[in-house]
């Protein structure tokens, strides 16, 4: 990109299980954009959250200590503009505000903490702009993000459709999971209530809108990172990447018989997620089953690309 034509921008967004940094150069005159810098860190900001309804002091601090580390590094790379969000954890705990005016009295800049609704139209956004899944288009492109605190499911059918559920990895994790490995017991409890929350929000199925499913957040791709045994992640291997039922199933089957310590060591999977994994994969079966697909397609993306391209290109909110 010619520097007379770009600027550079970051998002961080802070949620439930971990807080992520984009920074990209945007071209302002031909609308693209390259990445410079995409990393994330698990500072489980959520953890205690949900038996207690508040935000933890050591959440807390591990998620500033991060948003420190990031803030150092945009300003090595010479962000000119940075944008930070908060998503579920910061917008159900009782002290939510003790978070924002820490971030806002040390760094200076304010949290903005977004709507299930805003922050299912970036996931979707995130997708619909993404050339990898330009194909999917054939059939209506539908998006699910699993978070650590709620789940999104966004479409669009005349207009732009957005669902969410209270419930993600963390949150389940911390209401269901009492045994290591869980029993079978907390299984179909874990199965049982996410397939009623579906229905008691009316989430849509296949059989209502035909559609091609794309999934985003860290559950699916370090699913598919344990797929392709990676020993180290890398973003470019798994995005696009197609897993079944049959292989969530069998992760399901193998992370269920492992205690944490031994999911630590499985090949594929971050150290850090052992604990939140079979969670997130059982609520990903649950979706799946639900809506009807066998497929699922994977994005390494989220809602920081679509804060990006909402907030720093022209046309962002354009479906």
């Amino acid at each position: 990109m010619s520097s007379a034509n770009y600027k550079r921008y970051a998002v961080i967004d802070i949620g439930t299980n971990s807080a992520i940094l984009l920074v990209c150069d945007v071209n302002h005159k031909t609308q693209e954009y390259d990445v410079i810098l995409d990393t994330a860190e698990i500072t489980r900001l959520g953890q205690g959250l949900y038996p207690t309804g508040c935000l933890q002091p050591s959440s807390i601090d591990r998620t500033c200590a991060v948003i420190r580390q990031y803030l150092r590094q945009a300003e090595n790379l010479d962000v000119e503009q940075i944008v930070i969000v908060g998503t579920n954890a910061l917008r159900v705990a009782e002290n939510a505000y003790r978070f924002i005016n820490l971030v806002q009295d040390e760094f200076g800049l304010d949290v903005e903490v977004i709507s299930a609704q805003i922050e299912a139209h970036f996931s979707y956004l995130s997708v619909k702009e993404d050339q990898t899944f330009q194909s999917l288009k054939i059939r209506k492109l539908m998006v699910i993000d699993i978070g650590g605190g709620s789940t999104e499911q966004v479409f669009f059918d005349s207009e732009l459709i957005c669902r969410s559920v209270p419930f993600g990895i963390v949150s389940i994790t911390d209401r269901f999971m009492k045994n290591d490995p869980p029993t079978e017991q907390e299984i179909r409890e874990i199965e049982s209530f996410i397939e009623e929350t579906l229905v008691s929000q009316g989430w849509t199925t296949q059989s209502q809108v035909p559609v091609s499913l794309v999934g985003i957040g860290g559950t699916i791709v370090n699913l598919a990172a344990v797929e392709s045994e990676l020993i180290e992640l890398d973003l470019s291997v798994v995005h696009g990447q197609v897993l079944d039922r049959r292989q969530i199933s069998n992760r399901i089957d193998l992370f269920r018989s492992l205690t944490v310590d031994a999911l630590r060591r499985v090949p594929g999977l971050e150290v850090k997620r052992a604990e939140v994994i079979l969670a997130g994969t059982l609520i990903l079966r649950g979706l799946m089953n639900y809506i009807g697909v066998d497929q699922i397609h994977v994005s390494t993306r989220g809602i920081r690309y679509g804060v990006m391209i909402d907030r720093f290109l022209a046309g962002g909110a354009d479906f």
